[in-house]
């Protein structure tokens, strides 16, 4: 049970709570706002900083992003979030909050630093009673050093995507997604479950949360050139991500205005999307998040 297969669940089950196109619109132009603000802070300062995953993948194949996407994803080094976050501090004082593993693991599960728009609301239906700040973000994945050998990298993939799970189902077990779980349908039952799965493994959260830590800082001071984008590139497949994949950038267009990123992109969205990258996934597979409330 993987928190895809949960997206893809909502997707085609609970169509009524997908964004209007207008809302859609809205969301999105929030987000590139944030995502301006990040990236103008971190050229000033000589911080890479990098569109990476969906957002990369929507630079490519539409300049923009997927036209059903709803949200940023972008990369930088572990070692410089902390950077970013003081950055964005100085540079916007009281305009943004953070969340994340690396500001309180007991508010928000997810591994890597979000930053969110004060004042704003988005509220996702299998998040809806997180203790964290809930305001229309983006997220920055953690770019980090890991093995040079595929085998190691393999092993490192799962045991972080299985804590990973932890986290997820922990945190629905301890704030209960209300209006999925009282739902008397599949999603319903398919939520139950996962909430009584997260019963039994929420004593295991704290130790599956160092793990992943463990992992992040484990090659930091080894002599290794191979590096992992977040669990989704570098470490579960053949592609493998050097210092010279990360030191060689380009330029992409994403609605109407140039980014530097990294230059491989062909490379890079093979190893997380597969060959075919660049046609459409039919209806039925364009995840979408279930928002239960936004305000902007």
């Amino acid at each position: 049970m993987s928190i895809k297969s949960a997206k893809n669940i909502l997707t085609n089950n609970l169509s009524q709570y997908i964004l209007s196109e207008k809302q859609l619109q809205l969301l999105k132009s929030v987000e590139l706002s944030i995502f301006n603000d990040v990236y103008n802070s971190c050229r000033k300062r000589n911080i890479p900083f990098y569109l990476m995953h969906g957002t990369m993948l929507g630079a490519v194949r539409h300049k923009g992003f997927i036209p059903w996407d709803d949200d940023i994803d972008t990369a930088a080094y572990l070692e410089d979030l902390d950077k970013i976050k003081e950055a964005i501090k100085i540079d916007y004082p009281q305009k943004y909050e953070f969340a994340g593993i690396f500001e309180d693991y007991n508010a928000n599960p997810f591994y890597g630093l979000k930053i969110m728009l004060k004042g704003s609301l988005a509220i996702e239906m299998s998040s809806e009673n997180f203790p964290n700040p809930k305001g229309v973000f983006i997220d920055i994945f953690p770019i980090f050093k890991t093995s040079p050998k595929l085998k190691k990298r393999n092993k490192l993939y799962k045991k972080i995507k299985f804590c990973m799970h932890i986290g997820a189902l922990t945190f629905e077990y301890k704030y209960p997604p209300t209006t999925l779980i009282s739902m008397k349908n599949s999603v319903g039952k398919y939520y139950r479950r996962r909430r009584l799965i997260g019963r039994f493994l929420s004593p295991f959260y704290k130790l599956s949360r160092k793990k992943i830590l463990k992992i992040y800082h484990l090659y930091d001071n080894k002599n290794s050139d191979y590096y992992a984008i977040n669990i989704a590139i570098g470490l579960k497949n053949k592609y493998s991500i050097t210092k010279d994949i990360l030191n060689e950038t380009s330029e992409y267009e994403f609605e109407g205005r140039k980014y530097v990123s990294l230059a491989n992109y062909d490379y890079l969205l093979k190893a997380q999307y597969g060959e075919n990258y660049m046609t459409l996934p039919p209806l039925e597979k364009r995840e979408r998040h279930m928002m239960l409330k936004i305000k902007i």
